[in-house]
């Protein structure tokens, strides 16, 4: 697990937006969609905002794997590519990237990183982090935990947020509620404030409120979970892919947003979500 600190300015909302499952370098990837997603955030003028990617970025399959099928492979890229097919895959992700590389916090490696890892040894995401010149205090492995510590400007006083970030493993369901439950079952392990993962490809969100006894009263508790979309559409004309040929629903394409509206005392904070399907 990791540990991040990240200091932004109080102001009226904070955003912090949720990107995963690019899976650059497949055939099935929908450019036009992550292109306006990356514009949306650099145009997006609230002066507190922080982007989170997490996980599969690159689709990480290459001609040993099993799952490689050369008519799957975006055209782009050539048979030479194919020598370093990894290190093409997240160069073009970081062109993708650079236009909001100075909002980009923790970079985490989803499952097709992890498997490429363990294979053959490259780690992806902290190469990622590299080419974006962001360095290794960007990387937040497989588990991040994000304190976001808003300050008042000439004040001492802050207002902190936890954010708890993975991927998700594991198979993904075909059920509408399966999404809902896979995030509440992938974060048992951790107490935070906002739970945002990626990994199966279907956009949701929810609150939930909890009561709890403080100062010989009680007061609502809000917790927030997302379950951020993809960029790589279930299937697409011309294209053949492992991923087309599971079951389950189409892929929900686009990102989304957390916005908070801080409050001191923090139990008075709201949140809003928005979900970007593009």
């Amino acid at each position: 697990m990791y540990i991040k600190e990240i200091n932004l300015p109080f102001e009226e909302e904070v955003h912090v937006y949720a990107i995963g499952d690019l899976h650059e370098g497949a055939g099935n990837v929908n450019y036009a969609a992550f292109r306006k997603m990356v514009d949306i955030i650099k145009k997006d003028p609230c002066k507190s905002k922080v982007v989170f990617l997490l996980g599969d970025m690159i689709d990480n399959v290459i001609p040993t794997d099993p799952r490689f099928d050369a008519a799957s492979i975006c055209e782009k890229y050539k048979i030479k590519d194919l020598e370093e097919f990894p290190r093409r895959q997240v160069e073009e992700v970081a062109k993708l990237l650079m236009p909001i590389r100075e909002n980009i916090k923790v970079i985490l490696k989803g499952n097709h990183e992890i498997t490429f890892l363990k294979r053959h040894h490259f780690n992806a995401s902290k190469y990622l982090c590299e080419v974006l010149g962001l360095g290794l205090e960007a990387y937040g492995g497989q588990t991040c935990l994000v304190n976001l510590r808003l300050l008042r400007a000439n004040s001492r006083s802050e207002v902190t947020y936890i954010a708890a970030l993975k991927h998700g493993m594991g198979g993904a369901g075909k059920l509408n509620g399966y999404p809902a439950n896979k995030i509440w079952d992938t974060f048992l392990d951790l107490n935070a404030d906002i739970y945002l993962m990626g990994h199966v490809h279907r956009m949701i969100d929810y609150v939930v409120r909890q009561r709890e006894l403080y100062k010989g009263t009680t007061r609502i508790i809000k917790k927030v979970f997302g379950v951020t979309g993809c960029y790589l559409e279930k299937l697409k004309e011309g294209y053949d892919s492992y991923y087309e040929n599971g079951t389950g629903h189409e892929s929900s394409i686009g990102s989304l947003c957390v916005k908070i509206h801080p409050r001191s005392p923090k139990e008075e904070t709201q949140y809003f979500t928005e979900k970007y399907y593009l």
